[in-house]
């Protein structure tokens, strides 16, 4: 069964289905939550957005019988790494949110965050006894998060190097990595029409209007090459709209007519055909991000540059992908030469292999079977 605590008034994203139900910040207090678990082999926990007082709920009604698997999102977890010392930003970039006042904690929200605090706050006190309300005084929501996450048995994100730095972070966290897709080639990578190989000059770079794109010093980088005749385009339909103000005017100063800001949402078959010329994506991210972008690329034979640091970069290329470094260090021979029909053939067979729907099934299928 599905409980989908909605944060957008239309939920365009969530088809409804007869095993789901729209809930809210009650929803954890109340019988229908009890009612779940008696017929629950697991409780999976997509992105760990709950408050310190819903977590201590869940630890509650939960049996400890019944795992609990989270499938983190990443904004749920980067900041964990971020308090740990885990850098996002590279300078420029990182002095640009200081004059914007962007915190850590909006660098890593994917979504936007009003999720369900407010509603479940007063409904969850009403439900407490008097004797947790006190230990919730008491304790500090640091230890809360810490007790909920040791209560953790499984997690799941999209690249295990992830998990890795979340062990070393977390020496409380023990729970073992379970995959657990969200998409497939089938189903998301390869879906719309005009979905051509990318092979042509042009470059796509980042995914979104959020400073993790670390696009000023992409840009900048780009800059120094001289790709006269080439369009750079940009995607800031989403993120922070501050922040895409400053790229947009920066971009201009930057890459002159080359850059080509997309500022709005348009059908995927527009943007197919918009962004079809972009034979290289360049994403300058530190952290994993935008893995949905650089896994279609792959697949229509698109030549993909990652800083080596991100863990995207270490993944695939442990897996076989033909990757490229991009760092200042890039240069327009890079740009220029073409990924060989062999290598863009591997990268797609890799793909279909890792994210096909065949396989997001057996991810499925196995987490169906956890407390049986």
């Amino acid at each position: 069964m599905w409980r989908v605590i909605p944060y957008m008034p239309n939920q365009t994203f969530a088809v409804q289905a007869d095993s789901m139900e729209f809930i809210n910040g009650e929803y954890f207090s109340s019988e229908k939550f009890k009612t779940d678990l008696k017929v629950a082999n697991c409780v999976v926990f997509h992105s760990l957005f709950l408050s310190s007082l819903q977590k201590l709920l869940v630890l509650s009604r939960i049996p400890k019988q019944v795992p609990i698997v989270w499938r983190g999102w990443g904004y749920d977890y980067y900041s964990i790494l971020q308090a740990n010392g885990l850098r996002l930003l590279l300078p420029e970039t990182y002095s640009l949110t200081k004059s914007l006042g962007v915190s850590k904690r909006e660098l890593v929200k994917q979504f936007p965050g009003k999720l369900l605090n407010a509603a479940a706050k007063k409904s969850a006190r009403q439900f407490i006894s008097k004797f947790l309300n006190g230990m919730i005084s008491k304790t500090s929501g640091q230890f809360v998060n810490n007790t909920f996450i040791a209560r953790v048995n499984y997690f799941s994100c999209c690249v295990p190097d992830d998990f890795a730095a979340l062990q070393k972070a977390l020496p409380h966290f023990k729970a073992q990595f379970l995959p657990l897709n969200y998409y497939s080639t089938e189903d998301v990578f390869l879906r719309g029409d005009n979905l051509q190989d990318l092979t042509g000059d042009d470059i796509l770079l980042g995914n979104s209007a959020t400073p993790t794109n670390n696009h000023i010093e992409g840009m900048r980088a780009l800059s120094k090459l001289g790709i006269y005749g080439r369009k750079v385009i940009v995607p800031l339909s989403y993120g922070d709209m501050k922040y895409q103000e400053k790229i947009i005017q920066a971009g201009y100063e930057l890459l002159g007519d080359s850059f080509v800001p997309l500022t709005k949402y348009m059908p995927l078959s527009e943007y197919n055909q918009t962004i079809s010329n972009c034979g290289n994506y360049i994403m300058n991210h530190i952290r994993q991000q935008a893995i949905g972008n650089i896994s279609s690329a792959l697949l229509r034979g698109g030549k993909v540059f990652l800083r080596p640091e991100n863990p995207i970069y270490k993944y695939y290329t442990r897996m076989g992908v033909i990757l490229f470094p991009f760092s200042d260090d890039t240069t327009i021979a890079d740009l220029d030469r073409p990924l060989n029909k062999d290598d863009a053939s591997k990268n797609k067979e890799i793909m279909m292999s890792m994210w096909s729907r065949e396989q997001g099934l057996k991810n499925v299928k196995a987490i169906l079977q956890l407390g049986k």
